[in-house]
């Protein structure tokens, strides 16, 4: 029994040392790609793939898992339009870096702290386009091992495959021209009591602002519920908004009523009592806010209003609506 009992873990170690083996002398850099002919000119190719608002449409991501969540950007479409997006299987975001229309578009990638490097080429052939989907980057070791055992590189070759078979049946029905998919109310004015934002503040580039919404959020409604808070609203104040210069002062957490209560970190912002000009929007974060700001600066600008303070109010949780129904108050402080 003895003997026996050794020559299984000397088997076991042998096992383990090859699959160590296989594991460790794989190549640490990928780079897989796939090719289809789309029946549409390098332009329209170009225009239909830079709108992140198409994805859903054309990927196969959405139907292997039912659980993604998608918020986007300021920017949709174009060069720096980003999304990101949660699910069962994990967080991720995109962004694409690079366009040459008619010509190639790059992305750049991560899914819980993967990073990944997408590019995309566009060639005439024909009446059509032979489009080339890569994706390429590095494995880690826990990539190396499920890479090994899951098949990874077949997996991704089937997926952009799918991919691109769907940019085909899909692409016919585009119009770049279509508006988004976003309504306002009308123009409200009232006037409001002192309300509080107990959150988490930032200054600085837009580009981090949906990365410290992601982070802010869950940890502000975790607070809320540990200390039993159960009257606010979730919500970001603006104090500084520069395109030009891409620079952004706000903070992200709970509006209420009273601040007694912070968690450590936060910060208080007082949001005056007085006149408030208030638009409403339904739609996905991230479609409609430029309209939205821009009818209520013309309200202003009509009536003689100048500005006090901006902050947003999101008033139903986006995970258990439709995307069309996500609601955003947006709200001026004015005198």
């Amino acid at each position: 029994m003895k003997l026996l009992k050794n020559i299984l873990l000397i088997l076991v170690l042998a096992v383990v040392g090859i699959v160590i083996a296989a594991v460790t002398t794989q190549s640490t850099d990928y780079d897989l790609n796939q090719s289809l002919v789309i029946e549409a000119t390098p332009s329209n190719v170009t225009d239909y793939l830079s709108d992140l608002k198409t994805w859903s449409t054309w990927g196969p991501w959405n139907k292997e898992d039912t659980t993604i969540v998608t918020t986007y950007g300021e920017i949709t479409k174009g060069k720096g339009a980003s999304m990101t997006w949660t699910s069962a299987s994990g967080p991720g975001e995109l962004t694409i870096s690079e366009i040459e229309p008619g010509k190639s578009m790059a992305t750049k990638m991560d899914m819980g702290g993967s990073p990944a490097e997408g590019y995309w080429n566009f060639e005439s052939e024909g009446d059509g386009t032979k489009v080339t989907w890569g994706m390429k980057g590095q494995k880690n070791l826990m990539f190396k091992i499920f890479a090994m055992f899951m098949g990874f590189d077949e997996y991704m070759g089937k997926m952009q495959l799918k991919g691109l078979e769907g940019i085909q049946a899909n692409i016919g029905d585009y119009n770049s021209e279509a508006p988004s998919a976003f309504k306002l109310s009308e123009i409200e004015v009232m006037e409001m009591t002192e309300k509080f934002l107990i959150g988490y503040s930032h200054s600085g580039g837009m580009e981090d602002i949906q990365t410290n919404f992601q982070a802010d959020m869950p940890k502000a409604g975790m607070f809320a519920g540990s200390e039993g808070i159960t009257k606010y609203t979730p919500g970001a104040v603006w104090t500084k908004w520069d395109e030009e210069n891409n620079q952004a002062e706000y903070s992200i957490g709970l509006i209420v009523s009273n601040a007694d209560k912070m968690a450590e970190g936060m910060v208080k912002t007082s949001i005056p009592a007085g006149k408030v000009v208030k638009i409403s929007k339904w739609g996905a974060y991230g479609s409609g806010d430029k309209e939205a700001h821009e009818a209520i600066g013309k309200y202003m600008e009509e009536n003689g209003l100048s500005h006090v303070l901006t902050w947003e109010e999101y008033a139903n949780d986006p995970m258990k609506v439709k995307p069309e129904e996500v609601r955003t108050d947006i709200l001026y402080a004015v005198k």
